[in-house]
């Protein structure tokens, strides 16, 4: 999940908002907690600097998202997730959306 624009409006290293000041988007954070609460597994992609870490984590564990990772130094880029076909399973291993973080179905689409 996209740490930056999705759990957080976008921040910036040199501009407002910065990453510091960048606020959560309150429904992410709820669609975030229901996964987590559906048994899902999230991992957090960020284009933030790694020494940005401790602030990040301070920023997710007041929002109770403390103790997901956060794989930092990402690029700002189109993103792609690739796994194996698996013989035996019966749905894909590997989806991808791009969500307004503000959308009404977002947690809808986020299960599908």
């Amino acid at each position: 999940v996209a740490l930056d624009g999705y759990v957080f409006e976008k921040g910036s290293e040199y501009f407002k908002p910065t990453f510091e000041d960048a606020q959560p988007h309150g429904k992410s954070v709820e669609n975030l907690k229901n996964l987590l609460n559906l048994g899902h597994t999230v991992i957090l992609l960020s284009v933030r600097p790694q020494k940005f870490a401790e602030v990040t984590n301070q920023h997710l564990s007041k929002l109770g998202l403390g103790d997901l990772p956060v794989i930092y130094n990402c690029p700002l880029s189109k993103w792609e997730l690739i796994t194996p076909p698996y013989q035996g399973i019966g749905f894909r291993t590997c989806d991808s959306h791009e969500i307004d973080p503000l959308a009404a179905d977002a947690m809808d689409r986020l299960i599908q």
